[in-house]
């Protein structure tokens, strides 16, 4: 068993990976678009995105968060398996017979147990609420036998994402990327005979087949890693597994109630901007959200598969902890810029290949909203230090309450003070904010101190991608043009030569 790699280059090359996976991810989505429309239209495309919705929701509540919960249980006890003294220093499978291999089987089998229970849960609430649910997505009782089928992969989906945080939690990145690749193969070719042959009623036959494989490789790929064979059956059992089904599932409820009031915030918000201007307002907004969003998506989602996991097995020791996150910092923040600074740069050229003409009044909030994206990148990495340590309570204060009250509140301020613009004015801000928030937060509670090269690099990324903004606003366009390009290349060539600087750095 090796020892997770926290070097610069372990960073960059398990990120490089995960977003490699997210690509292929985006290309399959487009793809699977494509085909929708091909053979079901517009009106086939809007029921296929109503159940996605549906079966997406109750797979969140169902689940009880518990996919993060089992990342940490999993990756703590790993991490002691991999400092265990051995001849074989290879990544060979779990099966040495120690102590804390007996520990990581229970943790596991707890795992798959709750999964099991929540997977159940979720598919019989969703068998039960057929009818309502037919009812108030489409209006009628057509599609009743289509919710009772999507039980199918309520269920499945809940299994595999467990076993993808077995994976996570093992740091298998080239497993984690094996499975998801296969399952995406095996997603794309199996909508096609179901969408040419069935038309619309393949759609939800179509999700349950996905599902279904997506499960199968992750559950393969993690027994090949983990073989549990000395631990009881928790439903004979439940003694033995109380304390840390107990850790799983109050953290994961907690990360749950955590998004749902992220949910319920968007949702008010929404609702305040349809109410304070116009539906023309939400839709410019949420096009703008989205765009950014998939922009940085292989940043951030790369770091919460990869960072967390390792984050974890160093939470209780305070000097490790605040090595992990500043150098996390220093490479999501030298990657991130560069994207943001092209986002600034590109913004009407990306609205017309990816929306539409109708969008480009949109472009000063994406230009704003892209400024907001390098904040993020520095706040986030000291974000996930409250939940590796497992501190639920300053956890759902800071993420759930405050960070949404935050955006809550500045975004209808700023909408008032200006507009459609406000909103993204209010998203960079609140980043901005978090970033002091999250330094003196757990620079008290955990004893983390930013480093005078994070101070360095944040602060001149910043400065110089203050300054690309600032070039975005001018009024003669190819002045504006010129210097944003100018400034992209500045912040890009700053980039590349930090991280081959730290690159050279040794662990």
């Amino acid at each position: 068993m090796t020892t997770h790699d926290n070097s610069y280059k372990g960073i960059l090359r398990n990120m490089s990976v995960f977003g490699g996976v997210q690509v292929l991810q985006i290309v399959a989505g487009l793809l699977r678009g494509k085909i929708a429309a091909i053979f079901l239209g517009p009106a086939g495309m809007g029921i296929s995105a109503l159940f996605t919705a549906s079966s997406t929701t109750l797979q969140q509540l169902s689940s009880l968060g518990l996919q993060q919960s089992i990342v940490r249980e999993t990756a703590a006890v790993e991490d002691k398996i991999a400092h265990e003294p051995s001849d074989d220093e290879s990544d060979r499978p779990l099966t040495q017979a120690s102590a804390h291999t007996t520990e990581l089987n229970r943790v596991i089998a707890a795992s798959r147990f709750l999964l099991t229970l929540t997977a159940l849960i979720g598919a019989i609430i969703c068998l039960a609420l057929s009818t309502p649910l037919s009812h108030w997505s489409f209006g009628s009782g057509e599609y009743i036998g289509g919710f009772m089928l999507l039980s199918v992969m309520v269920f499945f989906t809940t299994l595999a994402n467990g076993e993808l945080a077995i994976l996570q939690g093992l740091h298998r990145v080239r497993r984690i990327a094996t499975a998801t690749i296969g399952a995406l193969l095996i997603g794309l070719l199996s909508i096609l005979p179901f969408y040419w042959f069935m038309g619309t009623s393949g759609i939800v036959p179509a999700m349950g087949v996905n599902a279904v494989a997506t499960f199968l490789f992750y559950r393969y790929c993690s027994g090949r890693e983990v073989r549990v064979t000395d631990a009881p059956p928790v439903w004979r059992t439940l003694s033995t597994y109380r304390s840390i089904i107990w850790r799983m599932v109050s953290l994961g409820v907690v990360l749950m109630a955590a998004q749902l009031l992220g949910s319920l915030s968007t949702y008010l918000l929404n609702a305040f901007v349809r109410y304070a201007g116009s539906t023309s307002d939400v839709g410019l907004y949420q096009s703008a959200n989205s765009l950014t969003t998939q922009c940085v998506t292989l940043v951030f989602a790369a770091m919460a598969m990869e960072f967390f996991p390792r984050l974890t097995t160093v939470a209780t020791d305070s000097a490790k902890t605040s090595l992990m996150v500043n150098r996390q910092i220093e490479v999501v923040s030298l990657v991130a810029a560069p994207i943001a600074a092209l986002m600034i740069l590109f913004a009407p050229l990306a609205v017309r290949i990816v929306l539409s003409e109708e969008f480009l009044t949109s472009v000063p909030l994406i230009r704003w909203m892209s400024l907001g994206i390098l904040f993020k990148a520095i706040a986030y990495p000291p974000g996930y230090i409250s939940f590796a340590k497992g501190d639920r309570l300053t956890f759902f204060l800071v993420e759930g309450v405050a960070g949404n009250l935050l955006m809550v509140g500045l975004s209808i301020i700023c909408y008032h003070l200006w507009g459609l613009i406000g909103l993204g004015v209010a998203s960079s801000a609140t980043f901005l904010l978090f970033i002091g928030v999250y330094i003196v937060m757990t620079g008290r509670l955990y004893g983390y101190r930013p480093t005078r090269n994070v101070v360095v690099i944040s602060l001149s990324l910043i400065a110089m991608l203050g300054c690309c903004f600032a070039a975005s606003m001018l009024t003669s366009e190819a002045v504006s043009v010129a210097a944003m390009a100018l400034i992209t290349v500045c912040i890009s060539l700053y980039s590349f030569f930090n991280l081959r600087r730290l690159m050279s750095r040794r662990s």
